[in-house]
């Protein structure tokens, strides 16, 4: 939907029977050059899309190689502002993964380019007013997109100085805050959905509180089990 924020993945494969296995960057910055992703509209013409690429965790930095058939997803955010100003397309999404040669000589790890296209996709205007399931889907990518942003903010300044990151909390309350707004109003609106639950206790574990996360995780639950127990009594009847 135009308007609305997007994260796209990009899922690199190691391919069947590579012994050498696919070497990865080690680092956040070698990464910049490594992997791209490249909106183009008709006759294959980039266009200027705003996007961030999330930061890997120090897990996934910390194993640099992909084994024959393993893979890892990187995944780039955009943000609803950036879509609105789009036509409705078609357009394609370009993916192109980079890795030059190592420089110890190693003849088994691949290295070189290699890119992939998807299908034609297009963007719309929503409707106005937003059937239900699309007012769900827009609340879920709204959420999704802030407690991306908070993200963001705060893995900008990982292993930086405490002064930084402090900073960096500071800053990312806002879209966690936002998030929360978000996310009550659905669940206030829609008491009896065990997902609105889910989705604020998604919102509490990203802002480190684990005792409301696992307040409406728990009511998540018992509004699963009501329901269950009154469709298995409806039906019995």
């Amino acid at each position: 939907m135009r308007g609305w924020p997007l994260l796209v993945g990009v899922t690199l494969t190691a391919p069947e029977g590579n012994d050498g296995e696919l070497a990865l960057p080690s680092d956040e910055k070698n990464w910049t050059n490594a992997i791209s992703l490249t909106l183009a509209g008709s006759g294959g013409t980039p266009v200027a899309l705003a996007m961030e690429r999330l930061p890997f965790s120090r897990a996934d930095l910390g194993k640099p190689q992909l084994s024959a058939l393993e893979s890892r997803t990187v995944w780039f955010r955009i943000a609803g502002e950036a879509t609105r100003s789009l036509g409705a397309g078609p357009y394609r999404w370009l993916a192109k993964f980079t890795l030059p040669a190592p420089s110890g000589g190693a003849q088994r790890v691949w290295s070189g380019s290699v890119s992939a296209t998807t299908e034609p996709v297009s963007f719309v205007a929503p409707p106005v007013p937003l059937p239900a399931a699309l007012a769900r889907r827009q609340t879920w990518a709204q959420v999704e997109d802030l407690l991306v942003e908070a993200k963001l903010i705060r893995d900008r300044t990982e292993g930086g100085y405490m002064n930084d990151r402090m900073k960096a909390a500071r800053q990312s309350a806002g879209p966690l805050l936002n998030a929360e707004r978000l996310a009550l109003q659905w669940l206030d609106a829609h008491p009896d959905e065990a997902d609105g639950a889910v989705l604020v206790a998604n919102v509490m574990a990203a802002q480190e509180d684990k005792t409301r996360a696992i307040a409406y995780v728990n009511r998540a639950i018992d509004t699963d089990v009501r329901q269950r127990s009154a469709a298995g009594g409806t039906a019995s009847k």
